[in-house]
């Protein structure tokens, strides 16, 4: 009556309305499902899409439900005390950065770090940001790529019109490698303050939970994105160095129970590469980096490699010895995962501290180059001659048909692979990799999440499912030995066994309990 009133008909547009929205979605919903029907997954064509969509995508849209909202304690006391130390750190990165550049800079200032870079010491820039509003110019790039690359050396130095010869500018090149890293630290620490430390007692709840935003179908890869907060970013717990997974806890009378899989991503390529080498590695228990190492002959014996990790793991001294075995442990790894990741050879040779050269290519420009790690990813390839032929047969495949599928059969579609724009097709052919490892990851991370919270045992016995992060998954549940110990069994067994097929090597998963996720082992 009253809507009536207002305009003469305004009821009888509202209820029109409010019928044309259920009904409208309905229509869409049964449109999209006949859709859905139509792209069958795998080799059976008679399991489409669709199936995949109810028995997977919509039972993990209700885990993911009921976690947001059990939320995770943290100890806001805890954050309160280790906020002083990470603002004292960020401060004297501060000095130190205006000592070496012998004025004082806003670190947080663009204006100001591209007057200091580009002007003052002449970095030739690489890279260039939006116009400016007041002038419709674009300005020289100082953000984290650019930064990242100047810290691994890769700088080049012009006078505003033609490139200066990097022997004339050696001092200048140390200058800026030294500066870089230090803002670098500044914006990895001021980020970590803000989001970590401060920003997450704004998120606690009057319960001092967090409940983040946890969204299954952000990430093109279908792994698990996490915001408000954004828990996905936490530092693993080898580089946690402000120990922030302290301040995650149970609550009262509970424990928490942090739960890993071991090299989940090179285990899915020794079964995509069917890799002899790497599958015998991984089914006899050998540690597979240090295998690599040794066979790649970097100059440590498998024995070398693996008596330096358990001092390590111990908290032993290292001798200088183990200390450069695990120094290339660690870069057999980043070859390992390089390839996963599609880095090309000078972000691997960045992140292995290797020489970056500029190299002149056909079309007469320079180019950055890093022979070394080159060589050290050919070097790779003999030894693990299936991951190389994986690779080749998925460019291959993806350039036929346009896209890749993970092991469940989830679609990633990369029609740019057939671009004739050359970085395009590159990054596709990187992408198409990448999406069936870090996509089929995602597949396990679902099927056993699925198989904990929907586990009548489990939920009896008052085990609920709160965080996953990385390959880790987080549960809280009454601290009770018996509860305990049959939990423990329970949430193995899914972790490990997601698929009903087994895979050509095991997943295996394995925990531990803890009041604070960091004492988590």
């Amino acid at each position: 009556d009253v809507l009536n009133a207002v305009d003469g008909g305004g009821r009888d547009k509202a209820v029109e309305y409010a019928s044309r929205d259920p009904w409208e979605s309905l229509r869409l919903s049964l449109y999209l499902q006949e859709k859905l029907d139509e792209v069958p997954m795998g080799e059976e064509s008679n399991y489409t899409l669709l199936d995949h969509f109810w028995e997977i995508e919509e039972p993990f849209t209700r885990v993911l439900y009921r976690m947001e909202r059990r939320g995770v304690m943290i100890d806001t006391s805890y954050l309160e005390d280790i906020a002083p130390g990470i603002s004292k750190r960020v401060s004297d990165i501060e000095r130190s950065f205006n000592a070496a550049a012998g004025s004082p800079i806003n670190l947080r200032s663009p204006k100001q770090l591209t007057e200091l870079f580009f002007n003052g010491l002449g970095v030739r820039p690489t890279k260039w940001g939006k116009p400016s509003k007041t002038t419709g110019k674009k300005n020289p790039s100082c953000d984290k790529e650019v930064v990242g690359a100047w810290s691994g050396g890769d700088i080049a130095f012009w006078d505003g019109q033609e490139d200066i010869d990097p022997a004339d500018c050696e001092e200048e090149r140390e200058l800026v490698q030294e500066l870089a890293s230090s803002l670098g630290d500044h914006r990895k620490l001021s980020k970590f303050l803000s989001t970590y430390v401060v920003g997450l007692e704004k998120w606690a709840d009057e319960n001092f939970r967090v409940h983040p935003t946890l969204n299954q179908s952000v990430t093109v890869t279908g792994r698990l994105s996490c915001g408000d907060p954004n828990l996905q970013n936490i530092p693993r717990k080898e580089n946690d160095h402000f120990k922030i997974r302290d301040a995650f806890i149970a609550d009262g009378g509970n424990i928490l129970y942090v739960a890993d899989y071991a090299q989940l991503e090179m285990r899915l390529m020794a079964h995509f590469s069917r890799d002899a080498n790497m599958i015998k590695s991984i089914l006899d228990g050998t540690d597979l980096h240090g295998f690599t190492v040794a066979e790649m002959n970097m100059g440590f014996s498998y024995a070398d490699v693996v008596s330096a990790k358990k001092v390590k793991d111990s908290g032993g001294q290292l001798t200088p010895h183990q200390a450069n075995a695990l120094r290339t442990r660690s870069a057999a790894k980043a070859v390992g995962f390089g390839l996963i990741y599609g880095i090309g050879e000078v972000k691997l040779g960045m992140q292995l501290g290797m020489p970056i050269v500029m190299r002149q290519g056909r079309d007469g420009k320079l180019r950055p180059s890093c022979p070394e790690a080159a060589k050290t990813t050919r070097g790779y390839f003999g030894v693990f001659p299936g991951v190389q032929d994986f690779i080749k047969d998925t460019h291959r495949a993806c350039r036929d048909m346009e896209y890749v599928q993970t092991y469940l059969g989830r679609y990633r579609r990369l029609p740019t692979i057939s671009s004739g724009n050359r970085m395009l097709a590159s990054q596709a052919r990187r992408q198409s990799v990448n999406s069936i490892i870090q996509g089929s990851a995602a597949d396990v991370a679902r099927l056993a999440m699925i198989k904990c919270e929907f586990d009548p045992d489990l939920e009896a016995a008052g085990v609920e499912q709160l965080l996953q992060v990385h390959d880790e998954l987080i549960f809280e549940m009454p601290d009770h030995k018996d509860i305990r110990r049959d939990a423990r069994k329970r949430i193995q067994e899914h972790m490990e066994h997601p698929f009903e097929e087994e895979l050509m090597v095991p997943l295996p998963a394995d925990g531990s309990f803890a009041v604070a996720w960091g004492n988590a082992h």
